[in-house]
């Protein structure tokens, strides 16, 4: 448990099978969630005046579900400028391979072992998940397992 007073990931995540008092008691540092802006491109530019900047905010939800674990999930809101530069992918929305190579927002999640989650998003309704166990050391090529 953290002794600064604030919950950090590794905190919110229940060590053991066996239910901790913080796992179900609600906090205010989960509620606030995360929110930031971003003002300039992965290039380093300024964004003009008249996109503006992307604005992310991020929120634990929970949902207890009888019988199951419960669902924990960061629901997360982006909003951003569409700049249409290149054209959207050809395939249908949903999983889309080298997203990356089209508008999208990428969102990066890690821990202190070097372990990180990718999450990128299109404006057209595609989407890629990668998981690393190091940097650039893609252990799913953002196939989904069960």
């Amino acid at each position: 448990m953290s002794t600064s007073g604030r919950l950090g990931f590794g905190d919110i995540v229940p060590k053991s099978a066996l239910v901790q008092e913080w796992d179900v008691a609600r906090n205010e540092y989960l509620d606030e969630g995360y929110y930031c802006e971003i003002r300039k491109n992965w290039e380093g530019k300024k964004f003009s005046d008249e996109h503006g900047p992307i604005k992310i905010s991020m929120k634990w939800h929970f949902e207890r579900m009888m019988g199951k674990p419960h669902k924990r999930v960061i629901r997360v809101k982006i909003v951003a400028p569409f700049i249409d530069d290149p054209e959207p992918p050809s395939e249908m929305a949903g999983i889309c391979p080298d997203l990356w190579n089209y508008e999208c927002v990428e969102l990066f999640f890690a821990n202190n072992k070097g372990h990180y989650t990718e999450v990128e998003v299109g404006p057209h309704g595609h989407w890629l998940v990668l998981l690393h166990k190091g940097y650039r050391d893609c252990i799913n090529n953002g196939k989904i397992y069960n």
